[in-house]
């Protein structure tokens, strides 16, 4: 019967196992007939039958081998020695049983050519050490040198003795070793001597056995010259060694020119070749013409100081690549010359928005901690006018804003960027602030959490509210440490600004011991800043407590946030467990915040939370109306430190500068400085060049802009530059793998080139096929809950492409 392993192939292999074990033992370990074959001694017949012809040889047998010993005395100036040396004979004594040498005419031929032969070697390696003992004992007998190496019974001791009697082998060893130390000692007794001697001849010098000299010689380079410095080195042989010792002082300085004349002359030519062919390549660099020869010479210059006999090619490659960096150093300050002739079309970012300019606008700032009603005031200030628009820092907050002003009796649309519900003859419209329209004229606007202006990333859209929103009043919100940004928005925009200042409607207290998680009480909004935590922590509160738990963070749906606030507002869920997307005023009945951890990831390491952070996170603590006053808390002792220190702490005021982002202004003129369609190019070039009028203004961080900029010029070069500017401004969030994935693999791509064919690109069906894979109720485990996340984020931004 066969089984299955043989079925598959895996028996018939194994069958083989043991013959494939077989053949690599015996390849490996010697055989056990062998083994007894080496244990076993010569036959003694054969040796007996050629006894008298093995001495008279001078043939030994050992290890079943025939060897072969030659002694020889050695003596040489007082020195005697005995010297033996041995040879071993390549076969074995076994060989004398072969047919071919039964005969014993035959095995003592075959003997006489074996001794012949090992004879021959002995006889060399004692010919090697007697020359080598010799060379020795010369050395150390010869009375000239012996002046520069001490006297002559201290050399003989050092050098010259040996054992009486040693194998040739050792002897050769030990003559080399000792000979290339006492040349050595000497060279190095001659080699100090003359240099005191060359001390007086100025650069030239002796170092070790080689003469060096420093020099500068100029040297011509594209039109211009370079001055280079020269480091040359010759080595010298022991002959050129005594002949600078035997020079009298008078003809040393010309010697020494004359040796160091030929290595001079071959550095000079090497160098010259080289900078000729990097002349040659200098001229091919883009943007080399901007450059003159000076300049050029000038970045060559340092590559080529202290040159010496060692000169590499990878110095000749470094100057060309500094060459190159000057070049397209200076490209960008020519660019920049350039660009300053259109200075007056970007430098002033107030004039940016002439619509908003054009009217006579009064700013109005509620200031104040957090539930202090700011934002219930400032929509009231909205709702008072016949149009309007309430700018959210997100959707949720956006969607709030929509609520409130309905209840006000106000029709009002609701637009984000991805998004939109508008309703017929709406004249007021509640939007994410990026969604600004800067042309449609309204009696007022709301700029919610207006202390976003320093933000680095999303700052611009702020600012551009806050220039450039195209209304009679323009009502902000924020915190105590905005004052001075607006203020100072205020002054040079030249506009009216109230100030009202807010005070929080009920006391925020801190705990005054730590709480464990499984205390919680009803009305508790966990704050973490993670989804892993989040999730966690809601798992553990629910498997510790009868409470219901919503949670709230940055990757669930707009849809799926909503209703998780509405389970908290209404009571469904007693507790929240959120990330700090709970800071921005989400209107929530929390009567307590519980920080879960004070540190936080910035995107490159975990920091501490600053005090306006815990400030903000904290006070949502206490909602007026739902609470009479609202309390904060910490796991740990050392946390609730932290937060107590920052909530009874004073503000420190916010400082300019606020954060401009590259418009569509900014790429037409940069485009047409550059000479380039390049999105990635125009970007790069804006955030190092442009400058604005006010110190009070910088460039914002466009870093995932730039990333995604650099696809967008790649796949999609038929489309204008200012459209690939919006395709790259999409909410991609460049962290999140399998979303860019989508959005470079199948949204670029929806992108039809007019003049291609549409078989060209894949279409995006499999992308709302995906939806299939979550069709049952819930997630089953948190991988499949993060993909649906990541699924849920993809559709977002293909909505948001959609509307554009």
């Amino acid at each position: 019967m066969t089984s299955p392993q043989e079925k598959s192939g895996f028996g018939a292999w194994a069958r083989k196992v043991p013959a494939v074990l077989k053949s690599m033992s015996a390849f490996i370990f010697p055989s056990v007939d062998r083994e007894k074959k080496l244990s076993q001694p010569p036959q003694h017949a054969l040796l007996k039958k050629h006894k008298a012809l093995l001495s008279e040889l001078n043939l030994e047998v050992h290890d079943d081998h025939f060897y072969f010993r030659e002694p020889r005395s050695f003596q040489e100036k007082g020195l005697q020695i005995e010297l033996f040396a041995e040879a071993r004979s390549a076969a074995p004594v076994d060989i004398l049983a072969a047919p071919d040498l039964q005969k014993t005419e035959a095995a003592q031929a075959w003997l006489r050519q074996q001794r012949n032969d090992l004879s021959g070697k002995t006889t060399a390696v004692l010919g090697q050490a007697g020359a080598a003992l010799k060379a020795l004992t010369d050395l150390v007998n010869l009375a000239s040198e012996q002046k520069w190496l001490g006297k002559e019974e201290v050399l003989r001791k050092k050098y010259l003795e040996f054992p009486a009697s040693l194998s040739a082998n050792e002897a050769l060893t030990v003559a080399r070793t000792r000979h290339k130390d006492l040349l050595s000692s000497l060279s190095r007794a001659k080699s100090d001597h003359l240099g005191k001697k060359l001390k007086e001849l100025g650069n030239s010098r002796l170092n070790g056995r080689s003469l060096t000299q420093r020099y500068t010689q100029t040297l011509p380079f594209l039109s211009s010259t370079l001055e280079l410095a020269f480091d040359i080195e010759r080595s010298l042989e022991h002959r050129e060694l005594d002949q600078l010792l035997d020079t009298s002082d008078a003809q040393l300085a010309e010697i020494v020119n004359g040796l160091l004349k030929d290595s001079r002359t071959a550095l000079v030519s090497r160098v010259e070749a080289q900078l000729r062919e990097l002349a040659r390549r200098i001229r091919t660099l883009p943007h080399v013409e901007l450059l003159n020869d000076a300049a050029i010479a000038a970045t060559v210059a340092p590559y080529y100081g202290g040159l010496n006999r060692a000169l590499k090619k990878r110095r000749a490659k470094s100057a060309l690549v500094a060459v190159e960096e000057v070049a397209r150093e200076a490209k960008y300050q020519d660019d920049v010359i350039k660009l300053n002739e259109h200075r007056s079309a970007y430098a002033d970012v107030a004039a940016y928005y002439p619509t908003a300019r054009a009217l006579k606008r009064q700013l109005v700032l509620y200031v104040g901690p957090t539930n202090s009603g700011k934002t219930w005031r400032s929509l009231n200030d909205l709702a008072a006018g016949e149009s309007g628009a309430y700018l959210a820092p997100l959707r949720l907050l956006a969607l709030e804003g929509q609520e409130e002003l309905e209840k006000r009796g106000k029709a009002t649309s609701f637009i984000t960027g991805e998004e939109r519900d508008l309703r017929p003859d709406a004249r007021f419209v509640s939007s994410t602030i990026e969604m600004l329209d800067v042309e449609r004229i309204v009696d007022g606007v709301v700029i919610d959490e207006v202390q976003l202006l320093a933000d680095e990333r999303r700052g611009w859209a702020w600012l551009a509210a806050v220039i450039g929103a195209p209304a009679r009043k323009i009502i902000m919100t924020g915190s105590p440490d905005c004052v001075d940004l607006v203020k100072d928005l205020a002054s040079y925009l030249g506009e009216e600004l109230i100030i009202n200042e807010c005070q929080r409607y009920n006391e925020l207290k801190v705990a005054d011991s730590p709480m464990r998680l499984k205390d919680v009480r009803a009305g508790t909004a966990v704050v973490c800043f993670s989804r892993r935590d989040v999730l966690r922590i809601k798992s553990q509160i629910e498997e510790n407590t009868n409470f219901k738990v919503a949670v709230v963070y940055g990757n669930l749906s707009p849809q799926v946030r909503r209703e998780e606030a509405r389970r908290f507002r209404s009571g469904e869920a007693e507790i929240l467990v959120a990330t700090d997307a709970i800071a921005m005023g989400l209107n929530l009945p929390i009567a307590e915040v519980l920080f879960y951890t004070i540190e936080k990831f910035n995107g490159e390491e975990m920091v501490e939370l600053s005090q306006s952070d815990i400030r903000q996170i904290g006070g949502r603590a206490g909602r007026h109306g739902f609470a009479q006053f609202g309390t904060v808390n910490a796991l740990d002792q050392k946390s609730l430190g932290v937060i107590r220190k920052a909530v009874q702490g004073q503000s420190e005021m916010l400082q300019p500068p606020c954060y401009v982002a590259p418009g569509h202004n900014h790429i037409q003129i940069i485009s047409s400085v550059l000479g380039t369609n390049s999105l990635e190019r125009i970007l790069t070039f804006f955030e190092r060049a442009i400058e604005f009028s006010e110190e009070r203004f910088a460039r914002s961080n466009i870093d995932d802009l730039s990333y995604l900029s650099s696809f967008v010029d790649e796949r999609l070069p038929f489309l204008d530059v200012k459209e690939r500017l919006t395709i790259a401004s999409a909410p991609v969030g460049v962290r999140n793998e399998t979303v860019v994935g989508w959005f470079l693999d199948r949204m670029l791509p929806a992108f039809r080139d007019p003049n291609a064919s549409s078989d060209d690109y894949e279409e995006l069906d499999d992308l709302f096929e995906a939806a299939d894979r979550f069709s049952h109720e819930a997630a089953r485990h948190q991988l499949e809950l993060r993909d649906a996340e990541d699924y849920l984020k993809t559709l977002t931004v293909y909505a948001w492409l959609a509307y554009r």
